[in-house]
């Protein structure tokens, strides 16, 4: 009897276990939906650039070949949507001096909105940050960015993806089992649901490091442009446009 209830025991502890560590991987599952910050754009600050997993810091890293595309497609607006730095650091100064140095041709705003996991800067900053220069802004966004166009219907929803799963190499092998297998996103797929979009919006992620584009589901996972030993370097870029007053989105694969 006595061992009997010890087994119990231990199997309780190990359901739940299996629990906290489910709910810390996958936040979602317990029906949390991330914070939502909006930003309007006017049509001047589009064409907007929206990339990914840069990974600055690594010395596998071709982060610095964005500014080749930036100032070839005379983008109104750059969105780094997470994995900007490699390192995990502390908040400083030099993050804002970073984003500084990225508004380069036509580029008016920059907006960065961090990843939450084993990257980028903590603490998280509870509301939006900004920054204004001249004809220069910048902002770093936590959790997730919507960003509408003024006249233009429906909006873009920009976030890093580890809400959906915090592990980045867990995200790239769902993402890559479920394109396989079922033709069908996974990490873009969860986003909207959480995010409860509508027919006319769209998102656009990283973290998972694949790069995809799927008008059906109007989701984008924007890749990597780092080498990693487990994955090939997916270079890609997401561009937001107003297309007959209706917000669109196209994508890019180098």
């Amino acid at each position: 009897m006595r061992y009997m209830m010890m087994l119990i025991i231990v199997a309780i502890l190990v359901m739940l276990c299996i629990i906290i560590v489910v709910i810390r991987s996958f936040p979602w599952v317990v029906g949390r939906a991330p914070r939502v910050f909006d930003l309007r754009f006017s049509r001047s600050d589009i064409p907007i650039l929206i990339v990914s997993d840069l990974h600055i810091g690594n010395d596998d890293s071709l982060w610095f070949q964005i500014f080749r595309f930036v100032i070839r497609g005379s983008f109104g607006s750059l969105v780094i949507a997470g994995d900007l730095i490699d390192k995990r650091v502390l908040f400083n100064e030099k993050i804002m001096y970073i984003l500084e140095k990225l508004a380069i041709g036509n580029i008016k705003k920059v907006i960065y909105v961090p990843s939450s996991s084993s990257h980028d800067f903590k603490p998280l900053p509870r509301n939006y940050v900004e920054l204004h220069r001249d004809s220069f802004s910048c902002y770093i966004v936590p959790y997730v960015l919507r960003i509408s166009v003024d006249g233009c219907l429906g909006s873009v929803y920009v976030t890093h993806g580890d809400y959906v799963s915090r592990n980045g190499i867990v995200a790239h092998i769902l993402d890559v089992f479920m394109q396989k297998i079922f033709r069908k996103p996974f990490v873009g797929t969860v986003l909207r649901k959480i995010l409860r979009l509508g027919d006319m919006d769209w998102v656009v992620h990283g973290h998972s490091h694949v790069a995809y584009y799927s008008k059906e589901y109007r989701v984008a996972g924007t890749g990597c442009w780092v080498r990693r030993p487990y994955e090939s370097m997916q270079r890609a870029f997401a561009v937001t446009l107003c297309r007959d007053n209706v917000i669109y989105v196209e994508f890019f694969i180098l």
